[in-house]
């Protein structure tokens, strides 16, 4: 099963930017840079890499899980760190808030009280707990999901496959799909498709080997697997440090 997005690729047009960002304002680690990359640690489990680009920078959009107990503290120090804030949203069991990096990208921490806050140890100011949600822009909504459906098995979670968004998720992973002619929220925000790689995470060396088999599977010279759908490349990597069992343990609905 896949269990968690391991790593984002996201482009930018500074990395010293990023690192004001990430690192200075919001808390993050950096684990490399160089004068055009830089990686940053999210949680033990995931990474961002943002590599410089000549070219503009069509926005992605991603979501932090942070723990529902705390997340007035966290609301209360992205308004002291200074980046921009985009608007709230708030249920009776759910808390968001939005705001942008340097380069635009659209970041929201959300945060559910179903969520069982004592199974990942948070070791950043903002509590993230994973990463939630990967903002897909897409042309064809229900070819799109039923390729995610096909390949990664996951469960529909939010919108309906012949609409213009919806949210299908399998373990702590949420492919959010966007359609070009949907703005994102809260903001309006016209919907782009971003440069992004996306690399996902298994402990499953058996599903490696069924991802292997598949016609649209494609293989590096070192081995790795990719995956490509209406232009986004998807890394499938296998990470058996990441307990196949915790996203049940998080009372994660309809988890299989």
């Amino acid at each position: 099963m896949i269990t968690h997005f391991a790593e984002i690729h996201l482009q930018t047009l500074s990395p010293i930017g990023v690192r004001q960002v990430y690192h200075e304002a919001l808390g993050f680690s950096v684990i490399s840079q160089t004068d055009n990359d830089i990686r940053i640690a999210i949680t033990p489990h995931t990474v961002f890499q943002f590599t410089r680009t000549q070219e503009p920078v069509r926005p992605a959009h991603l979501a932090f899980e942070v723990r529902h107990s705390t997340f007035h503290k966290t609301a209360d120090l992205l308004a002291c760190s200074h980046v921009p804030l985009c608007g709230d949203l708030e249920t009776e069991s759910t808390h968001q808030r939005y705001f942008k990096d340097g380069d635009g990208n659209l970041l929201e921490v959300y945060s559910h009280g179903y969520v069982g806050e004592d199974i990942l140890a948070t070791d950043n100011p903002l509590g993230v707990l994973y990463v939630r949600e990967v903002g897909f822009v897409v042309e064809d909504v229900m070819g799109f999901w039923d390729w995610l459906a096909d390949t990664f098995d996951t469960i529909q979670t939010k919108g309906k496959r012949e609409g213009l968004f919806g949210i299908l998720s399998v373990g702590t992973t949420h492919f959010v799909l966007n359609h070009t002619t949907r703005r994102w929220i809260p903001i309006a925000s016209t919907a782009l498709k971003p440069q992004m790689r996306v690399t996902l995470g298994t402990p499953s060396l058996n599903d490696i080997a069924e991802l292997r088999k598949r016609p649209d599977c494609i293989q590096s010279k070192d081995g790795s697997l990719f995956l490509q759908q209406e232009g986004y490349l998807i890394h499938v990597r296998y990470t058996p440090d990441f307990d196949a069992g915790i996203p049940e343990r998080l009372r994660l609905p309809h988890v299989r």
